[in-house]
């Protein structure tokens, strides 16, 4: 059996890894960012509740529609060329969003955004198997995971700053596209296949489609469905949350953004070590209960409480416990004799899963909020989507137990013949 030779593994894959993630980080930067400046643009062009949502859910729903068969695809070509051509896409629609003059262009940017930055899944996922040997993979992932959060979070801290030092939410999108520009720069340098014997063995190996891992891996369903209620409450609170709480709380836009960026920095650190400390991955579906029982009280407490300092303590909160959307991620690469392109279409179909729940979060708040006049209504049925969580944990848990269970009856079985 063909194994990865840690040693030969050259350090340089960090610098592969770190630009590669630098340019996921802004994209997904300027997916959510959107609710920090999603008052001044609905000031700007007289937008109704209903269609602030459209414009928090657009960005998903080419990521929702073209996941799978985008990542199917394109695991077929080269890694390199597919994600420079994604990430010059994000820079480039990003560029389109702050030019926009009118609604519908702006939503064509957040579109063209959102299938920019799915093309770059595929890609993402093979680098990382490239330049990464089995064993290190939940380290890996834990760093990349973690590094994302930084950078979201840094820029949660610095977009109401950059708007009122620049005086536009335009101005702010226009640094964003420049940023995305030379990230994609950077990987368009430094990126690098690393294209070995055991990698071009695991993929001649595929000798069913890819497609058929999502029948093949009942365990996706499950985990798709904790993500996807999961992701429909983050996206809801980071669209309308600054909103409400400018209107509601008394917060002003610094303080929104100071709270969105608490939730992203702390959940750095803790999402590295729910994928590199080995005693929270042998308890997987223990971290996912937790992460949903405190994430779900973490949002009640942002619809309620008054108190700047208190908000920002359950902003930190939220980011202690973020850490469901790694663990469900590295669980893919986990799936028992899993080959390259098979985990692309399991990546696939949990960003599928994110875009769905992530679409629902504030079209439901937005048609909510036109119906009822009522904001926090909205917010808060979104708020119990982290629970489903907790019944995730339990059923992935007994299948845990189930498997040893058979495999211990299997080897017993075969010591006594």
């Amino acid at each position: 059996m063909t194994t990865y030779q840690e040693d030969r593994v050259s350090p340089y894959r960090w610098v592969v890894i770190g630009s590669l993630t630098s340019s996921v980080g802004v994209a997904l930067t300027v997916m959510f960012v959107i609710g920090l400046l999603l008052p001044d643009i609905s000031e700007e062009l007289g937008l109704s509740p209903s269609q602030q949502g459209w414009l928090g859910s657009s960005v998903i729903f080419g990521n929702l529609i073209f996941a799978i068969p985008a990542n199917l695809w394109l695991s077929r070509y080269r890694p390199w060329r597919v994600a420079s051509l994604a990430f010059l896409g994000v820079a480039f629609f990003t560029l389109l969003q702050a030019w926009s003059p009118i609604f519908a262009i702006l939503i064509l940017g957040r579109v063209g955004l959102g299938i920019s930055f799915i093309a770059s899944q595929a890609p993402r996922a093979m680098i990382i198997m490239q330049w990464t040997p089995p064993r290190r993979m939940p380290f890996t992932q834990g760093v990349v995971f973690g590094s994302i959060d930084i950078i979201m979070g840094i820029a949660f801290f610095a977009t109401p700053i950059l708007v009122l030092w620049l005086g536009s939410w335009r101005d702010a999108l226009y640094v964003m596209s420049g940023v995305a520009f030379l990230t994609a720069g950077f990987w368009l340098v430094f990126g690098k296949e690393r294209d070995t014997a055991e990698y071009r063995e695991r993929m001649q190996a595929q000798l069913q489609s890819p497609l058929l891992t999502i029948f093949k891996y009942k365990q996706l369903w499950i985990m798709g469905l904790g993500m996807a209620t999961s992701m429909m409450a983050q996206t809801a609170f980071q669209t309308f949350w600054p909103t409400f709480a400018q209107g509601s709380l008394g917060a002003s836009a610094t303080a929104t953004g100071v709270a969105l960026g608490l939730m992203q920095v702390v959940a750095g650190p803790t999402d590295f070590l729910a994928n590199a400390l080995p005693a929270l991955v042998r308890r997987q579906p223990a971290v996912l209960a937790a992460c949903g029982i405190a994430t779900a009280l973490a949002y009640f407490g942002l619809l309620y409480v008054d108190s700047i300092p208190l908000l920002y303590l359950l902003s930190i909160l939220r980011g202690l416990f973020f850490a469901f959307f790694p663990v469900l991620m590295l669980m893919v690469y986990q799936l028992p004799d899993i080959k390259p392109r098979e985990v692309t279409v399991g990546i696939a179909f949990m960003q599928t899963s994110i875009w769905l729940g992530a679409s629902i979060g504030p079209l439901l708040v937005g048609f909510l909020q036109e119906a009822t006049g009522d904001l926090r209504l909205g917010l808060l049925i979104t708020a119990f989507g982290p629970l489903v969580l907790v019944v995730v944990a339990v059923i992935l848990q007994a299948q845990k137990v189930g498997t040893a269970r058979r495999l211990a009856t299997s080897l017993d079985t075969g010591a006594e013949a």
